[in-house]
């Protein structure tokens, strides 16, 4: 059994997708907003705790953010504008593997894209590795331990692939944008050990990795919620405060908070970006999930 899966999925269409990325690079630049968020929340509502205590249950927010980003997205503006932001701001919590196949839609990447990747993110401030083999799963594991350790820079780790890895039409373009079709399908699954005649086949022990998976996961959230009552207990304002921003709810009243601007042929004229700040500066005690650049 399987579905379809579209090349671009959107958010409320396919299940187990949180947002919908669009245009090449824009799910890196929101990659990047996550990780800034993390960061923002974790500044906010983790604290010290009983540092006697071993089991700190004081800090609801510690995770990574991980990105799987190709040639495409690192071409687009926005990945300049995003991934500059994240450095600037030491994002040490987000790792970006690129996947560094040499193609693009068209042909070799060095046809269209021949700046240094490296030099770029470095330029950035960012820890950047390379792995030279895609299905060295030991290198890449010790690249994401590498990039975990480094705490004060994001981390891009450049992993060179094989596009198209097994089929008759590895690497080169032809499997970029469309369909191997049935015969370079067969000689594939062939190459690979999978059985030429079944579609959207996951192998048993596929299967079993992943299903444990979901146990681990359903376990790792169990206990980040004993962790969260407890947390709750010590810090009931801020416990109430994070339950209710993370569910995407503004707290009662806050609009009362709003400015009123004088209206009619009297009135001053004010700039938007002034009245935008007068707004904000207004609400941002009731709407704590609000972010102000300082400065």
């Amino acid at each position: 059994m399987g579905f379809a899966h579209p090349g671009h999925p959107e958010y409320g269409e396919t299940p187990g997708v949180e947002v919908t990325t669009g245009p090449l690079g824009q799910g890196l630049a929101e990659a990047v907003g996550l990780a800034i968020a993390e960061k923002h929340l974790a500044a906010i509502y983790n604290q010290a705790g009983d540092t006697s205590s071993t089991d700190n249950n004081h800090t609801p927010v510690d995770h990574f953010t991980y990105v799987l980003c190709g040639d495409g997205d690192l071409m687009e503006g926005i990945s300049h504008e995003s991934c500059s932001l994240a450095g600037t701001l030491g994002l040490g919590k987000l790792i970006v593997l690129y996947d560094d196949n040499l193609i693009s839609l068209d042909g070799p990447t060095e046809l269209s894209f021949t700046e240094d990747v490296t030099m770029r993110f470095e330029g950035y401030h960012w820890h950047v590795q390379m792995v030279h083999d895609g299905n060295d799963l030991v290198a890449i594991e010790k690249a994401i331990l590498a990039a975990k350790a480094e705490t004060t820079r994001p981390s891009l780790i450049r992993v060179r692939t094989v596009i198209g890895y097994g089929s008759p039409k590895a690497g080169t373009s032809k499997v970029h944008g469309e369909a191997l079709g049935t015969e370079a399908l067969k000689a594939t699954k062939k190459n690979l050990g999978f059985p030429e005649d079944k579609m959207f086949y996951v192998p048993a022990e596929a299967q079993a990795h992943w299903d444990k998976c979901k146990e681990k996961g359903k376990k790792e959230m169990e206990a980040w919620e004993a962790k969260f009552a407890e947390y709750k207990k010590a810090y009931p304002v801020l416990g109430e405060q994070y339950a209710r921003t993370t569910s995407m709810k503004l707290a009662e009243g806050w609009e009362k908070e709003l400015p009123v601007f004088p209206a009619g042929p009297d009135a001053k004229p004010v700039a938007t970006r002034n009245a935008g700040q007068v707004v904000m500066n207004a609400i941002a005690k009731v709407v704590p999930e609000l972010f102000r650049r300082r400065g």
